[in-house]
């Protein structure tokens, strides 16, 4: 039961990092519509977004990898 619930999580992050990478301009245009920095043009903003993402598609890569 444990190594099925392994692969489960495994292929549930894969699926997730997969659809991070398809779809990650359409994903950092939707968050930087959503937040307002004052003094920062809407395309520094979709590049900060990018590099959350990008971020959170590390991290969860290192969950993937790592055993609990």
């Amino acid at each position: 039961m444990k190594k099925l619930m392994e692969a489960i999580k495994g292929m549930a992050i894969n699926y997730v990092l997969n659809i991070l990478k398809e779809k990650e301009d359409e994903f950092a245009k939707e968050i930087a519509s959503k937040i307002s920095i004052p003094g920062v043009p809407e395309h520094k903003e979709v590049a900060l977004a990018k590099g959350v993402l990008s971020a959170v598609g590390d991290v969860l890569e290192s969950i993937a990898k790592k055993k609990w």
